[in-house]
């Protein structure tokens, strides 16, 4: 048998034998069925990878290249990556040759290393001719510089998309689009300005299809929209929230809108709505941002209707009140409807099932004439909606009356032969309507889906169910974390991006607006520039409404263009009745100026922090004064007590209750005159940030005693024994010591001394850098019985072993319990450094006599919870090893060895 290898060919592979024409027809037939992205141009780079032959043929084919998507997601890329990317596009475009072109340009974020802009312009110069659709997906701040290096000469341009992913206080300037002559589709998300100039933007004239969803979308712009497109076939117009500012009054209607089909409207801008003729409308969408609007939309309705009837078939309606009887008058004018939508509406709905309920129609008619029972049936019979086909009452289940029997009867009536067959409906879940659904399926060839709505949205989004009041508390919760408080602004930008349910929950929660960082972190900026960072603060103080307020404010730099002061003075008036908490950080030169516009009365004020930077003793011009506060309780400083500070107008020292001071510059006078007027401190930390010790007395001087009968917290520098000296603490629970001059020996008689003019009962040490003696430092534990805690921080020790000072002997029987000292009996938690070499069997019989003595006496000793241990000058495992670690902390310690 003779094998022919052509005819073999052939069979195997018969594309190889059709012409080049069909094998391109074909590929742009494959290429183009889906909508044009990444998975179009995927699709293409994949056809060329087959073989010479498809890439020969690719290349070869311009239909192929016409449609580009330019994506940027890395926001640190550089501008070499960035030139190489639209060099990508460029050689793209050029295989296409002569023919219309699609461009789509989608940035993920504000770009740090590059310009998109610079490198876009020789593209979009190449292709402005010929360009047919543009999309620009981005942030303002990539947007904007691609508008303004667009081309003049769009003169094929036909699809218009623009889209800011991010929504900010301003939007993208747009430039003027009207010449373009074959403009038909316009979309615009967040795009607008307050001050854009809609009247000069587009060719209304020849527009088909009209989207706009935007905050400054105004009722004035709406309506020049709607005299002027008077070819639209699709429209909407959107803005996310209720307008507040503006609902004009409109004297006479529009002109009639003869080619709308699809319209969609919100419900904020009743006026433009009853002004509107769409004889040919087909498909009628109305919401509304802020739930629920009282408006009389039945009403509104059947003046639409009866300016201009209409054949309605789709009705989206939602965050409404619907009378039932006023509405079915609606519904009987519509006869045509096949999807009906009513979420999140408020209306009876068992009502409405009822009158949707074809009832049963008389049997009078000639039966024995082909059709005539048929006939008469169609004849006599009239029902409300008789085409419906979609149903949707996803009301809110608290206020559904809906009952299974309704849900049936209404179901079984449009299972009738007589009837048009309801293909969806979505209702509240009712138990036991399950079954009943199987049994419907059984007898149609089209089985129908009922989705119990309220189910499904309670498993998957149960949130939706919460009361605006709870989930405005969420909110709360997660949006003011004390502990990062310069990302309040963004979490909450984030929540009212999620659904418009959220957005409008967020910008009716005044409290969410309480606490704003302001920072200004460029040294350069402009006097405009910093007008406007600090009016954006303004306007954000304002919707918290008359609620407390906490500004947070930062400046990095000097400004060298710019005056702090004017820009800062209407900020800080608008806010001062009711201020509650204040944090200013920044560098000294223009810091004193700041630190003056927030002096004088804030009478809320309750927690004030002032953090100076700089290496620089730059002097106060004018001390700043806070002494009309009178509530606050609360004070943070560093690095204030420089000269020109008047400490006897500076704070109202008799109210508060915490101060803590980190500062270079302080000395034991102001340190003494603080103590003394602050007689209702509970918390109190002083500390000497650098090595220079500020000491204003003279040999053998000593203050007065310090009486502080309601300070439980002390931290103190070792830097001032004349303050410490003075002490008197009878109610000290806590005492840090910080000792910033490293191997300097702790004073432990001054210790014992404070402990002996007040007999504390003291439940926590900590000490701080330093040395000292382990035999003096164990008489003054022997005084401390009740110490809990005990932690020394990069503080040496010598003079004997710590540990064994600390480790619990054996109870003797013989002797009794008074004569028998047990060093620290109530210690729980105890952390150290080791600077030189311990045994590690000193360390294992500390915590094992820990451990095991205060088990078999309870009444003596408590139990170790906790062991903290850090090595300095040599390896970690020097006799501790995992396996008695792992027996340590099933005991119940925790223990951390680095």
């Amino acid at each position: 048998m003779s094998i022919d290898e052509g005819t073999t060919v052939s069979t195997l592979s018969p594309h190889d034998h059709l012409p080049i024409e069909v094998m391109s027809k074909i590929f742009v037939d494959v290429c183009h069925e889906t909508s044009y992205g990444f998975r179009l141009q995927n699709r293409i780079q994949s056809l060329s990878a087959v073989c010479k032959a498809w890439r020969s043929i690719v290349l070869s084919t311009p239909e192929l290249h016409p449609k580009y998507v330019l994506k940027v997601t890395n926001r640190r890329i550089s501008q070499e990556e960035l030139v190489k990317v639209v060099g990508l596009a460029k050689e793209w475009f050029d295989r296409s040759g002569i023919l219309p072109c699609d461009l789509n340009v989608q940035v993920a974020g504000m770009l740090k290393f590059a310009q998109l802009a610079m490198e876009l312009t020789p593209l979009l110069v190449d292709i402005g001719e010929r360009l047919r659709t543009l999309q620009l997906r981005g942030t303002r701040a990539e947007v904007n510089p691609i508008l303004v290096v667009l081309p003049q000469n769009l003169a094929s341009l036909e699809t218009l998309y623009i889209r800011k992913t991010v929504v900010d206080e301003a939007g993208a300037v747009l430039p003027s689009f009207a010449n373009c002559g074959k403009l038909t589709t316009v979309t615009l998300y967040d795009a607008l300005e307050h001050n854009t100039d809609l009247k000069r933007l587009l060719p209304y004239s020849q527009l088909t299809s009209l989207t706009i969803r935007d905050l400054h979308l105004k009722s004035k712009a709406i309506q020049h929209i709607l005299l002027s497109a008077i070819n639209l076939i699709n429209c909407t117009l959107i803005h996310p929230f209720r307008w507040r500012a503006e609902n004009p009054s409109i004297r006479n209607p529009f002109n009639p809108h003869r080619f709308l089909q699809k319209f969609h409207f919100t419900w904020s801008f009743p006026t433009i709505f009853s002004a509107l003729c769409l004889p040919t409308l087909k498909e009628l969408e109305m919401d509304q941002m802020e739930r629920y609007t009282t408006l009389d939309v039945t009403g509104m309705l059947l003046q639409l209707y009866h300016r201009a009837p209409f054949r309605l078939e789709i009705l989206k309606l939602s965050d409404c009140f619907l009378n039932v009887e006023e509405f079915s008058h609606f519904l009987r004018l519509v006869p045509d409807l096949r999807v009906l939508h009513l979420p999140r509406c408020r209306i009876d709905d068992e009502r409405l099932l009822n009158l949707l309920t074809i009832a049963s129609p008389s049997t009078t008619g000639d039966s024995d004439t082909p059709g005539g029972e048929e006939g008469s049936l169609a004849s006599q019979h009239t029902s409300l909606l008789p085409n419906l086909e979609y149903l949707n009452l996803a009301i809110p289940a608290v206020q559904s009356k809906a009952s299974k029997e309704s849900i049936v009867a209404f179901v079984e009536s449009r299972l009738k032969p007589y009837a048009v067959p309801l293909k969806r409906l979505v209702v509240v879940h009712i138990p036991g309507l399950e079954p009943r659904v199987s049994s419907f399926n059984v007898q149609r060839s089209t089985p129908m889906s009922i989705e119990n709505h309220a189910i499904v949205i309670s498993y998957l989004s149960p949130h939706l169910y919460l009361p605006t009041e709870i989930m405005s508390k969420v909110f709360m919760l997660i949006c003011h974390d004390k502990k990062h408080t310069e990302d309040v602004a963004v979490r909450i930008l984030c929540l009212s991006q999620v659904c418009r349910a959220w957005h409008a929950i967020v910008l009716s929660t005044p409290e969410l607006y309480s606490n704003y960082a302001l920072s200004i972190d460029y040294c350069g900026i402009s006097q405009r520039g910093l007008d406007a960072t600090v009016q954006r603060a303004k306007e954000w103080f304002e919707r918290s409404v008359s609620h407390p307020c906490d500004l947070y404010f930062t400046i990095t730099g000097p400004l060298f263009n710019a005056d702090i002061t004017s820009s800062m003075t209407p900020l800080v008036e608008s806010i001062r009745g009711r201020l509650r908490n204040l944090r200013l950080r920044g560098v000294q030169r223009d810091f004193n100026h700041v630190l003056q516009l927030f002096s004088g009365e804030f009478p809320l004020l309750e927690w004030l922090c002032i953090r100076r930077r700089g290496g620089d003793n730059v002097p106060f011009i004018s001390s700043p004064s806070f002494v009309q506060c009178k509530r606050l309780k609360s004070v943070d400083l560093y690095d204030v007590f420089v000269d020109g500070l008047e400490l006897t107008n500076f704070l109202p020292y008799s109210q508060l209750t915490s101060i803590i001071i980190q500062d270079r510059w302080i000395t034991s006078g102001a340190i003494y005159h603080i103590l003394r007027s602050s007689t209702k401190l509970v918390e109190c930390r002083i500390v000497n940030s650098s090595l220079r010790v500020q000491e204003d007395l003279v040999a053998d001087q000593l203050y007065q005693v310090l009486l502080l009968p309601s300070l439980h917290r002390l931290s103190i520098s070792c830097s001032f024994p004349a303050i410490f000296a003075a002490l008197h603490l009878p109610a000290l629970r806590v005492l840090e010591l910080w000792n910033e001059r490293r191997g300097h020996e702790l004073d432990i008689p001054a210790l014992t001394g404070l402990y002996d003019r007040a007999s504390f009962q003291l439940e926590t040490l900590r000490i701080h850098g330093g040395a000292l003696d382990v035999r003096d430092f164990a008489e003054f534990l022997a005084l401390v019985p009740g110490l809990r805690g005990l932690h020394l921080s990069g503080c040496q020790v010598w003079g004997g072993d710590l540990f064994s000072a600390l480790t619990l002997s054996t109870l003797s029987a013989v002797e009794p319990e008074s004569q028998q000292k047990i060093l620290l009996p109530e210690l729980r938690h105890f952390s150290t450094a080791l600077y030189r070499y311990t045994p590690p069997d000193d360390i294992i019989t500390f915590v094992e006599s820990r451990l095991e003595l205060a088990s078999t006496a309870p009444g003596h000793t408590s139990r170790l919870e906790s062991f903290a241990l850090r090595t300095c000058d040599y390896p970690l495992n020097f006799g501790i090893g995992p396996i008695r670690l792992k027996k340590w902390e099933e005991k119940g310690l925790i223990v951390r060895i680095r």
